[in-house]
C-alpha cells in the first residue's frame, strides 16, 4: 500500500516505509521517490532488504500490513537535513532501522 491510493509521487523527498499495527517505521531519503519505492518491494519480497530487521518484520507479518508515506517533498540539497531532522524527532519509531 501506500499513501497515495496508488499513485507515487516523484522527485526527491523524504518516505517511510510504516508497519500499519505497531506504527513502527523504516526512514530513508531519496532523489526518486517513485524508483526508490521500487526498489525497497523488490528487495522486501525477495527476501534480500539491507534491514535486517524491517525484512523480518515484512516476512512475519506480510506486505498488507505494511504502508508507503511520503513524508516530505524536498529539493535535493533539503533531502538528507530533513531526513536527518524526521529521525531525531521520531527517534522512539525507528526500531525498525536496527
Amino acid at each position: 500500500k501506500d499513501c497515495c491510493n496508488g499513485f507515487v509521487i516523484s522527485g526527491s523527498g523524504v518516505y517511510a516505509i510504516v508497519h500499519d499495527e505497531t506504527l513502527q517505521y523504516y526512514i530513508g531519503s531519496t532523489k526518486d521517490l517513485k524508483r526508490r519505492r521500487r526498489d525497497h518491494l523488490r528487495l522486501l519480497r525477495l527476501g534480500r532488504h539491507h534491514s535486517s530487521y524491517l525484512q523480518r518484520t515484512w516476512s512475519k507479518y506480510g506486505e498488507g500490513c505494511f504502508t508507503f508515506h511520503v513524508v516530505e517533498i524536498t529539493t535535493e540539497s533539503q533531502r538528507e537535513e530533513r531526513e536527518i531532522e524526521e529521525r531525531r524527532v521520531g527517534k522512539e519509531c525507528l526500531r525498525l532501522c536496527r
